[in-house]
């Protein structure tokens, strides 16, 4: 209610027309709700949520027109009907929402004012470049490599002090021996020969002396800086440390958005909101939860008759809950309905040619399934899921940022999914290996165990090399096979194997040598020495040396799905292609439709750029080629059948494909779109998102 009010008043000021009155309504509404008036009900819920959508609409460049206006109108007319039988506001009622009282005829004098509460003191805060935490989080990384150097050289000084002691005793040993010679030399020549060794032994007593309190009070003051460096680290890193609760909120609104649209009734219980991420983590992971909830309630949430016949509550529940581990933080989605019929899974990977029929696959390998490309087991496509593309993507991206994703499923409770990500990327526990002439970095966080294996242990597995390991077949792997560079040096003896872990696949990977554990701070790969999708970065180490950072999770899942070794490519063509989402230019000169069609393609997981015309679209492909063009017909300046020939006569983006949707249906417009060059011809009249989705789905595929 306070934000209503305050938010009329501003866009009042401002001369926002269209966002007053929408706030005003939405302001009425809920003093109703407060006075008692009526029930904040679902009807209700549902207008005040689409003037929110409204007014978000109208605020990235505060369209203030008379068209503007006429874009609410309907709107503001549907949330008068809550209130008309309540007088229209007043400057009195806005008093009242104020907090204030009006004062009555006469007594003006008699009131006593209260008085005033002391302002609260806020913190002072400033708004800091990302780029700026960047560099400062990077020369932390340095001093970090900085302060590891010097503790090698505290090591160094302690061999030192070693060798004085040594220094000292074999003074006093030929000091020893002299007094036995003593009597067969000439008393001169003992007694000089003597006080020299005794001066050389003395002086070299001072020096161990010296080296001794040296070393202490530089192992010391090492002590102390590296726990002052933890603290400056810990509270750099901090800085770049937001809450979940930034992407969790806007979650409740998508649960009750899919419900409705799927005619299902779910509910979201957020916990752990508190737990902080990394910004960067946070902004990549977003989508993947969003695609994982949506999913939740489409395939997961049962409708209310087949919950009811089952004996559970009409309203399915969807838990979100997160929670820091060490290093780590789990985010956990969890739902109580239909689960994950494993049978089924089996059944459509055997249609799709995954797997054999013979193939017998325990559930927790089955289930890893569903995350492979273009599986679903939907029996028909929504706009909500059930394509078939996501649950690779979200797998990818999560382990593009060292995390991992599991599964777990109980067929009529429910399903769990368990998303474990690093709190940050920047510097990180690892485990340093040798393999060739190069050293390698293995993240802790990856590692299940270390083991020894044995020739006569390896076995066949298949198509592949393996051991076992507690009754469990592991895949073995060779380091450097697998990033393409050859082979290990000595394959034939015993070999050191970290097992890694992710999900449900067990991966050993053998290696020519265990280094050590140390936290190291992670660089990413210059564009100009290409990509590796087994490379998450390098990493310079004390002594100058650089290693190479393994995204050994990737590796895992690669090698699972026989994917084999993985070369480095160049970042360009196709790799580049690979790499990112594609991207649609939405091209409408009406707010309230661009804004619309740039969440349902933002929603289906297309990167959106906007146009108000033709030529500012022509404009926009100058510097930024895409994949799709969607736009209107009706436009000023230039219109989308001018646009269109246009771009049919342009060489770099002459066969991007063209899809027009317009309120014009008549069939002479459609002849003339298609014969200006047009790839498809949407009505807005009977627009439906599932349609523009697949139309543009099939164009650029």
């Amino acid at each position: 209610f306070r934000e209503a009010h305050t938010l009329k008043g501003s866009a009042g000021m401002m001369g926002f027309d269209a966002i007053k009155s929408l706030a005003h309504r939405i302001e009425d509404i809920l003093s109703g709700v407060q006075k008692g008036q009526f029930l904040l009900d679902q009807g209700k819920t549902d207008v005040i949520l689409e003037a929110i959508d409204r007014i978000e609409a109208l605020m990235p460049t505060g369209e203030e027109s008379d068209k503007a206006d006429d874009n609410v109108s309907d709107l503001l007319e549907r949330m008068g009907e809550f209130q008309q039988d309540s007088p229209e506001p007043t400057a009195a009622m806005d008093c009242e929402a104020d907090g204030g009282e009006q004062d009555e005829p006469g007594q003006a004098d008699t009131v006593k004012t209260a008085p005033p509460k002391a302002r609260k003191q806020t913190e002072p805060t400033i708004r800091v470049n990302i780029d700026r935490l960047d560099k400062l989080l990077n020369l932390m990384g340095e001093i970090i490599v900085n302060q590891i150097g010097t503790e090698g050289h505290v090591s160094e000084l302690a061999n030192l002090k070693e060798k004085s002691h040594e220094l000292v005793q074999l003074f006093k040993s030929i000091t020893r021996d002299i007094e036995e010679l003593r009597s067969s030399l000439d008393s001169n020549q003992a007694d000089s020969l003597s006080q020299k060794i005794n001066k050389a032994g003395d002086t070299a007593t001072a020096v161990s002396a010296a080296l001794d309190s040296a070393a202490a009070n530089l192992r010391e003051s090492t002590a102390s800086h590296r726990l002052a460096l933890k603290e400056l680290h810990d509270s750099t890193l901090n800085v770049r440390m937001l809450p979940l609760a930034t992407i969790f909120s806007q979650y409740p609104r998508v649960v009750r958005d899919a419900s409705r649209s799927c005619g299902k009734k779910a509910r979201l219980l957020i916990s752990g909101e508190k737990t902080e991420l990394d910004k960067r983590i946070l902004e990549q992971i977003s989508d993947p939860l969003l695609h994982i909830i949506r999913n939740c309630v489409d395939h997961g949430i049962e409708s209310t008759a087949t919950r009811e016949a089952a004996g559970k509550p009409e309203q399915g529940t969807i838990r979100l809950s997160a929670e820091q581990r060490g290093d780590m933080v789990d985010i956990i989605i969890e739902d109580d309905g239909a689960g994950i019929d494993v049978a089924r899974v089996k059944a459509v990977a055997v249609q799709k040619g995954l797997i054999n029929a013979e193939n017998d696959m325990d559930d927790d390998r089955a289930l890893e399934l569903i995350f492979r490309s273009g599986f679903s087991t939907a029996e028909k496509v929504t706009d909500i899921s059930g394509r078939g593309v996501g649950m690779d993507v979200v797998k990818n991206n999560i382990e593009q940022l060292d995390g991992t994703v599991t599964v777990t499923t109980e067929l009529g409770q429910g399903t769990r999914i368990e998303v474990a990500l690093p709190v940050t990327l920047v510097v990180i526990d690892g485990l340093l290996v040798e393999g060739g002439d190069q050293k390698f970095v293995v993240p802790v966080s990856s590692v299940r165990e270390m083991v020894v294996v044995t020739p006569e242990e390896v076995q066949s597995l298949g198509s592949q090399r393996g051991f076992l390991m507690r009754d469990t077949a592991i895949p073995l792997v060779d380091m450097l096979d697998a990033l393409g560079r050859g082979q290990i040096s000595d394959r034939q003896g015993k070999s050191h194997v970290i097992v890694i872990q992710n999900g449900s696949y067990n991966l050993g990977l053998q290696v020519e040598r265990l280094i050590g554990e140390q936290e190291i701070v992670i660089k990413p790969l210059s564009p100009f020495l290409g990509h590796h999708p087994f490379i998450s970065g390098v990493s310079i180490l004390s002594g100058g040396e650089i290693a190479v950072v393994l995204n050994v999770l990737e590796m895992a899942s690669s090698l699972a799905a026989g994917e084999g070794a993985a070369p480095m490519t160049a970042r360009t063509g196709n790799g580049e292609q690979q790499q990112r989402k594609r991207s649609v230019l939405v091209v409408e000169d009406s707010l309230v439709v661009r804004e619309l069609q740039r969440n349902i393609l933002e929603a289906a997981g297309y990167e959106v750029n906007t146009a108000v015309d033709g030529r500012d679209a022509l404009s926009r492909l100058d510097n930024d080629p895409v994949d799709c063009i969607v736009t209107d017909i009706e436009m000023p300046g230039m219109d989308g059948f001018e646009l269109t020939v246009a771009i049919r006569q342009r060489e770099d983006v002459g066969e991007t494909p063209v899809i027009m949707v317009t309120s014009l249906n008549s069939e002479e417009h459609k002849k003339k779109g298609i014969e200006v060059g047009a790839d498809a011809y949407v009505v807005k009249g009977s627009f439906d998102q599932k349609d523009l989705l697949e139309t543009i789905e099939r164009l650029v595929a």
